[in-house]
């Protein structure tokens, strides 16, 4: 009793620390055989820790820094049993904890949310609008209840998303996020539920947004530079000038 009280306590602290550097959580989470997904590790110096069993296979799992300093995104290829387990995030705060598993497959697809024709990974150039689909439906073995349309929320960086004509435009199945810059690239989740008599499904959709060529730098650039038209990096004025009327 007292071992299954000890572990209890260890689960509860691995979920809370992942949960504050993890996106979308820390935790357990499931994934769909075959699939691509992205995980992000949030916080100062990010940088995610696998198995060694996993280092060699580059081509499946990779790593990237798209706001340096800042985040680091996991990206899994065609998720296999082969890459369920746990995964470290670690910043300069804490190591924070995600484990992954394969979702169980049902042969005849019943009773299950499934995701159609979403595109997961995107760019768009700076100070555009982008628009991101979620397209999910519900299958169930009766006829009546199938298709159906699930709910969608949104998620970025830990939080969920609401209309803000500003910045972000809700749709049934979509999200507009207007004048893209550099500290909107990232993950964004959309997460697709039911609430059945007796039971509540739920599944989540990663969608990974990039600007066009590259991040755009946070920093300034040289006193004796400026950025060019799309914010994509740092020239002289006199270089400028001369792109402009040659």
């Amino acid at each position: 009793m007292k071992h299954f009280q000890v572990l209890s306590i260890l689960s509860f602290i691995i979920i809370t620390v992942s949960s504050m550097t993890i996106s979308p959580h820390g935790g357990y989470l499931f994934i769909d055989e075959g699939t691509d997904f992205y995980i992000e590790c949030i916080g100062y110096n990010p940088k995610w820790i696998t198995a060694k069993r996993l280092t060699s296979d580059t081509a499946r799992i990779s790593t990237q820094l798209i706001q340096p300093n800042r985040k680091s995104i996991l990206t899994i290829q065609g998720m296999d049993i082969s890459l369920t387990g746990p995964y470290l995030c670690q910043t300069n705060q804490s190591v924070s904890t995600i484990i992954l598993h394969l979702t169980k497959r049902k042969l005849d697809l019943t009773k299950q949310i499934r995701f159609m024709g979403t595109n997961t990974n995107q760019t768009v150039v700076y100070g555009n609008d982008i628009r991101l689909n979620c397209f999910a439906q519900y299958y169930s073995e009766k006829a009546m209840d199938s298709p159906y349309l699930p709910k969608i929320l949104w998620f970025f960086e830990r939080r969920q998303l609401n209309n803000n004509e500003d910045k972000y435009i809700i749709g049934i199945d979509s999200l507009i996020i207007r004048n893209f810059n550099y500290y909107d690239q990232g993950v964004y989740y959309c997460r697709a539920f039911i609430t059945l008599k007796n039971k509540f499904l739920s599944k989540i959709y990663p969608i990974i947004v990039q600007l066009q060529n590259g991040y755009i730098s946070n920093y300034t650039c040289p006193m004796d530079q400026i950025w060019n038209e799309d914010y994509s990096q740092c020239s002289s004025p006199m270089s400028m000038y001369s792109f402009f009327f040659n």
